[in-house]
């Protein structure tokens, strides 16, 4: 299965999940619960789309589905989304398990949110070195673990 087949293939859970994984595995909690809330947010206005899928994968937002946006990290999201399509997957890696389980939590609506209504996140360190465009037009709504978010 090419990678443009997987991505096409995920539902809406297993997308949210590997999105999760891909962005913020290394975070606490909080910092994936905040992540999972932006994604909630960018639903909620319909910019992105209707789906978690199509937020998830809309072009250029969330870096783990973009080669350009780190090699090794694209292998591995593409590599776990392999393992959630397969019918007899083998043992799931804990970080992944639990971001599955805060999918499930954010696609039922019992994530509560806070960012403080964020659509945009990005690390403090790129915050600091060289902020993008974007990031200079936005509110800045709060700083969890290493992203600082903004709406």
């Amino acid at each position: 299965m090419t990678d443009a087949e997987v991505r096409g293939a995920v539902n809406d859970r297993q997308c949210l999940s590997l999105t999760l994984f891909g962005e913020v595995r290394g975070e606490h909690e909080e910092g994936r619960r905040a992540v999972a809330s932006v994604i909630a947010n960018r639903l909620a206005t319909g910019r992105w789309g209707k789906t978690w899928r199509s937020v998830c994968l809309w072009p250029w937002q969330f870096s783990c589905w973009q080669p350009q946006g780190g090699a090794v990290n694209y292998a591995l999201v593409m590599l776990m989304a392999r393992s959630l399509l397969d019918p007899e997957p083998s043992v799931l890696p804990a970080a992944l398990r639990s971001c599955v389980a805060l999918a499930d939590l954010a696609i039922a609506g019992q994530l509560p949110d806070t960012t403080g209504g964020a659509t945009h996140y990005l690390t403090t360190a790129l915050y600091a070195d060289h902020p993008p465009t974007w990031a200079k037009q936005l509110q800045q709504t709060v700083v969890i673990g290493r992203h600082v978010f903004f709406k």
